[in-house]
């Protein structure tokens, strides 16, 4: 895996949202899904920008390992979907080791590419964007069955996670679709740090005019809320958390 290349679009420093402490957070490219309101539509396909072997990658983000490290901080995996180049991800964090892990994940990807990528993550942010099937496949362009599998696996697995759930008005954010997610994640919860939810943000829309892509009629035009009955249901549910 040493001389497996990865597809990179960005290496952002300094970051204080992606994870514990100060961090760089590594934006991979390509996705399999076409969730409709994807904050980072440049992202879903490969592109031809430089690719990069693992060692290289490791080395321009280690000249921050100081801060890193005395921040309590680390690196933080983000796409794009980290499963879509699951072995350059793996290589990648063995060369940072002993560096701090976190992976913002979809899910979406086979029961062993998951498995590979809970053996190097310290830390998993899992996405729930929708727990109904044919409502999941058809705002995101894929089924949810091997995601939530993953989640199973990831609950079994002991290691520390976060689940997020996006709300888009008028798609997902109704108490009749977010009922079914707090069942789910409430079952055998495993080592769940934390739930948070994520309003819809417009930046979404600005990136897709600028690609010259077609908005879809179903997306607001401003950012969204939080509603004030989905807010208490989570906090009745998981009152630890910050909603």
């Amino acid at each position: 895996m040493k001389n497996c290349r990865g597809m990179i679009a960005e290496f952002r420093e300094f970051c204080l949202h992606d994870g514990p402490g100060v961090r760089t957070t590594v934006f991979f490219r390509g996705c399999p899904m076409r969730c409709l309101w994807c904050h980072n539509p440049e992202l879903q396909q490969t592109g031809s920008e430089k690719s990069y072997l693992p060692c290289e990658a490791a080395g321009l983000i280690r000249r921050d390992e100081e801060i890193l490290r005395s921040s309590g901080g680390g690196v933080t995996f983000s796409g794009g979907e980290v499963l879509a180049q699951i072995d350059f991800a793996a290589a990648l964090a063995h060369e940072l080791s002993p560096l701090h892990i976190a992976v913002e994940t979809s899910g979406y990807g086979s029961k062993d590419d998951y498995r590979k990528l809970l053996g190097f993550a310290d830390l998993i942010y899992q996405d729930i964007k929708i727990m109904d099937e044919k409502l999941h496949r058809r705002f995101t362009g894929c089924g949810n069955d091997i995601i939530l599998e993953n989640i199973r696996l990831l609950k079994a697995s002991g290691k520390p996670y976060i689940i997020r759930l996006p709300l888009i008005p008028g798609i997902n954010d109704a108490p009749e679709y977010l009922s079914p997610a707090i069942s789910f994640i409430r079952e055998n919860p495993g080592n769940l740090l934390d739930v948070q939810l994520l309003p819809f943000h417009a930046g979404a829309i600005s990136k897709m005019r600028k690609m010259g892509r077609p908005v879809p009629p179903e997306l607001p035009e401003n950012d969204g809320i939080i509603p004030e009955e989905v807010r208490q249901m989570f906090h009745r549910a998981f009152p630890g958390s910050n909603f």
